[in-house]
């Protein structure tokens, strides 16, 4: 049997309910980020090549959050991600910007 690729799977956390990686609230990006980098210590012991990355940062409704604050959250998040990549491995991204949810306000 071979892995496919590491699936970071943060979404049932309920500590990740309504943010994870490009979320406003901190606290709940830095253990999302943690979760992350233990991800990359599963591939570099598996010696597997893949990270799988849902990004779970859809609003549940209007106002809640917004495009500009997901761009920069995400954009940090991930630097700290690819720090810890190594060579010939790579992110695979699934990004569904209105999951988990269905609205996002583009003006906020």
């Amino acid at each position: 049997m071979e892995l496919g690729a590491i699936d970071s799977n943060t979404f049932p956390d309920e500590e990740f309910k309504l943010v994870s990686l490009a979320g406003r609230d901190f606290k709940a990006r830095q253990a999302s980020i943690g979760h992350h980098l233990d991800c990359t210590d599963v591939m570099n012991e598996t010696e597997w090549r893949h990270l799988k990355i849902w990004f779970t940062d859809g609003s549940n409704y209007s106002g809640q959050d917004g495009p500009r604050y997901h761009q920069d959250n995400l954009a940090d998040s991930l630097e700290h991600i690819y720090s810890r990549i190594g060579e010939g491995q790579r992110l695979v991204p699934e990004y569904k910007v209105l999951e988990p949810a269905f609205l996002s306000d583009p003006c906020s």
